[in-house]
């Protein structure tokens, strides 16, 4: 039997609860001056809305199964002798468009672009080495049917001025573009599970260049600590002359890891990628230069154009260069532009971003458009299974099949602060009895407060406060006993007490 919190869930005492609460709070003040109405989330969902060749194979396998008693799953995408047909939300982006797909069907398409924001759990079933939590919280937010480059520019805009309205130290955007970096692949004309792999690898490569050459010492040695292990199971599955260095990580400072980490998962990649599977030496010289980008925007589209060879590329990267562009000019904020930003997420077809503070990255979004098509085929096919109608597509409907949005981690927030602002609130007041006869005194006392608005607790709580004791003599006169947690008790009429908390509080 276990009678203890599960590895990886959240389990907040008091002080970090509000610490994520003033998080959230300040978040949804920035959303709700944009316009984003805040909308909630069933925390399950049944797990074929979740199909892995949509939302890709590694969030798929990240998912926390349930199983519901009674179901009508969406046709046809797992075996039906599945004991789990719900998942947890690992999400909000996949839950709010099921929803608005819903609404269009029964209630046409609206009449402007949809705004959603956000907040609570999500769940992902990571491995206890991972150095993640299985539940962690996410505030943020879903545009959908806006145009795509003031749509991409508003997502952007916000995330600024919520970093703004949290106070993070020396913060930075990462941007990238998922359909420059797939068109780029695209070219070598790989099988479309191969192709995916190598992008999640040019992603990860990415990553390891950008993070060496921009990261803290601090950020950079956390990275070592969950990079190095898992590194090390690569070299020795892949075969591949064993880096000595990866078994003792000592034997190298800091300075040396952030050149030596990047080129051991070069050789890795060469090995298993050319050596193993085939892959030619000028498409790995491809991927290895993408990973290697300036990301200075001074220099990066410099650096990309000799890579916009094939079919769409090159209007990718105009839509990324003014993207650029058009935030420079109304935020200004510190930019760095990678294939690292290309966040592994099936969906993802357009912008990505995440961006950085000084423990790493704090919040992440992008431009998706299969998602909101890939539901709303499946639930027209779920409503003719229950009603022998296929329903219609109503008119208008390829506007709202596009969407943008960021999700912040709270609890990176919260780490990343330090702390946070407390608002300054009345003391909390305890109120105390020497004699059973006094309690129901006692407990009319404490209620006249609260209803004036006082914090007010039955008994001494766990934390210092103001405490009004009531004892026979005293209270027979009309008094009550009042100590603060570092002076001495007096005694003052009862009739006085509020207008004297009052003023102790001014």
């Amino acid at each position: 039997m276990r009678y203890t919190r599960p590895p990886g869930l959240l389990d907040l005492d008091p002080a970090t609860f509000q610490a994520h609460a003033w998080v959230q709070e300040r978040l949804l003040q920035v959303f709700d001056r944009y316009g984003y109405a805040q909308a909630g989330a069933p925390t399950l969902e049944y797990r074929d809305l979740y199909e892995p060749s949509r939302m890709g194979a590694h969030l798929f396998h990240d998912l926390l199964l349930a199983r519901l008693s009674e179901s009508e799953e969406f046709p046809g995408e797992h075996e039906p002798e599945s004991t789990h047909d719900a998942a947890l939300r690992p999400d909000f982006t996949t839950p709010l468009a099921r929803r608005l797909i819903e609404r269009i069907l029964s209630e046409g398409v609206p009449s402007g672009s949809v705004r959603r924001a956000y907040t609570g759990s999500v769940f992902r079933d990571v491995s206890a080495d991972s150095h993640r939590q299985k539940e962690f919280t996410q505030t943020g937010v879903e545009l959908v049917g806006e145009q795509r480059l003031l749509g991409d520019l508003e997502i952007l805009t916000l995330a600024c001025d919520s970093a703004q309205a949290l106070g993070l130290p020396e913060w930075r955007l990462h941007l990238g573009h998922a359909g420059l970096f797939k068109a780029c692949v695209a070219s070598l004309k790989l099988p479309p599970a191969t192709e995916r792999a190598l992008l999640n690898n040019l992603v990860i490569a990415a990553r390891l260049r950008l993070s060496s050459r921009m990261d803290s010492d601090d950020t950079y040695g956390r990275l070592l600590e969950q990079r190095l292990p898992a590194m090390h199971r690569r070299v020795v599955a892949s075969g591949m002359e064993s880096a000595t260095e990866l078994s003792a990580p000592d034997t190298l400072s800091l300075t040396q890891w952030r050149a030596r980490l990047p080129e051991i998962f070069d050789a890795w990649l060469r090995q298993v990628w050319g050596q193993q599977r085939g892959l030619g030496q000028s498409a790995l010289d491809t991927v290895l230069g993408l990973a290697n980008l300036n990301p200075d925007p001074k220099h990066f589209f410099e650096d990309l154009a000799p890579f916009l060879t094939c079919e769409g590329s090159s209007s990718a990267s105009s839509t990324l260069q003014l993207l650029v562009q058009r935030l420079q000019e109304r935020r200004g904020p510190k930019l760095a532009l990678t294939p690292a930003a290309s966040r592994g997420i099936g969906y993802y077809d357009g912008l990505t971003f995440e961006l950085h503070s000084t423990q790493g990255a704090v919040c992440g979004g992008g431009r998706y458009h299969g998602l909101h098509a890939w539901i709303l085929e499946r639930a027209r096919l779920t409503h003719q299974l229950r009603t022998g109608q296929l329903p219609a597509v109503p008119a208008d409907t390829e506007r709202m099949l596009s969407g943008v949005g960021l999700a912040w981690g709270v609890e990176r927030i919260v780490s990343t602060l330090g702390g946070v602002p407390q608002a300054a609130k009345q003391a909390p007041l305890a109120v105390t009895f020497s004699d059973p006869s006094l309690s129901e005194a006692a407990f009319a006392l404490a209620d006249t407060l609260r209803t004036k608005g006082f914090r007010v607790s039955q008994g001494l709580g766990e934390h210092p406060q103001i405490t009004l004791s009531l004892s026979l003599a005293a209270h027979s006169q009309g008094l009550v006993s009042l100590k603060h947690p570092d002076k001495a008790a007096k005694t003052i009429p009862l009739s006085e007490l509020e207008d004297h908390l009052e003023s102790t509080h001014d």
